[in-house]
């Protein structure tokens, strides 16, 4: 797990607007999951790479953190 924490960066630059942050996609190796979050302007965002590793671990994290 990675965790960037909270990004504090403003939501505006001039005319553009960052609506999003994702955390970076980090590479994994096989057998192994890397799940890595960011929050940004109040919105949390997760990413899982894996290569042959935990089949739904994304959304279990998900659903998990749904509940809190």
């Amino acid at each position: 797990m990675t965790n960037f924490g909270v990004l504090r960066m403003p939501n505006r630059f001039g005319d553009l607007v960052v609506e999003k942050m994702w955390a970076p996609a980090l590479r994994s190796v096989p057998g192994q999951d890397v799940l890595a979050a960011a929050t940004f302007d109040g919105g949390l965002s997760l990413v899982h790479t894996r290569v042959a590793g935990t089949e739904g671990l994304l959304a279990r994290m998900v659903e998990i953190l749904d509940t809190e």
